[in-house]
């Protein structure tokens, strides 16, 4: 499906997987994978064939309790945003326990705007100014995509309100100057390559444990056939009565 994906096969990518769903068993129905994929496959055709089934998608894995990855609600946000539904982008973030990444505030932000409701949109902003983060922890889960900031700036502006105005210029200025503001786009951001994941050392063939001296590796350090000639020195009974 990785490769179908890499070279624009993205209706094939959905037909592989509904292919795969009546093959595999009752617990390998969503694998992580693969709903990622298909999501990212469907935000790349943006049709309204790819959203409904993005989100049939979605509703059946809501009714099977089984959650889908952040990734792949990340694609499917982006979706709903670009098809002109920012009620059910907000919808589907807010499935989500853990808001404190880039893209799920990036995204939750956008669609607060697209629905002008810059009273809840403010407020997140403040928290990235505001949370107390260690100076040597990474900042980039902290940041907010300027093309993200234009979309709110643009609610702003429509709502007409002194007072909103006010706090968002001030806003604005207090991310420019704690370097907050990325220059990237959200939707870069998202469709960057996952790099592979390699296992934990304990799961891998060729994993050793720490001081472990087995008796390859002490043979090697002393000399090949040490530990060999070491245990033939001193005959067994067996060599004893062998006439």
């Amino acid at each position: 499906m990785d490769l179908l994906y890499k070279h624009e096969l993205y209706q094939e990518v959905l037909d592989t997987y509904q292919l795969l769903r009546g093959r595999e068993l009752e617990r390998a129905r969503y694998p992580r994978d693969c709903i990622i994929l298909c999501l990212a496959a469907c935000y790349r055709m943006d049709t309204p064939a790819a959203y409904e089934w993005a989100t049939a998608l979605a509703r059946e894995c809501g009714e099977t309790g089984r959650p889908m990855p952040r990734r792949a609600i990340a694609f499917l946000a982006m979706l709903a945003l670009n098809r002109g539904d920012p009620a059910a982008a907000l919808e589907v973030l807010f499935t989500l326990r853990e808001v404190n990444y880039i893209t799920t505030r990036n995204l939750k932000l956008i669609a607060l705007a697209d629905l002008d409701r810059v009273d809840e949109a403010l407020p997140v902003l403040r928290y990235v100014i505001e949370r107390d983060v260690p100076e040597t922890a990474t900042r980039r889960g902290q940041e907010v995509c300027a093309t993200t900031l234009a979309r709110v700036r643009a609610a702003v502006e429509r709502a007409q309100r002194e007072e909103l105005t006010a706090q968002f210029s001030h806003l604005e200025r207090a991310l420019a100057e704690g370097d907050h503001v990325a220059k990237v786009d959200i939707a870069e951001i998202v469709t960057t390559p996952i790099l592979e994941r390699r296992p934990p050392p304990q799961q891998r063939q060729d994993y050793q444990p720490s001081g472990a001296y087995n008796q390859r590796y002490r043979s090697q350090a002393r000399g090949q056939g040490y530990y060999d000639r070491q245990q033939h020195d001193r005959p067994g009974l067996s060599d004893r009565y062998d006439t």
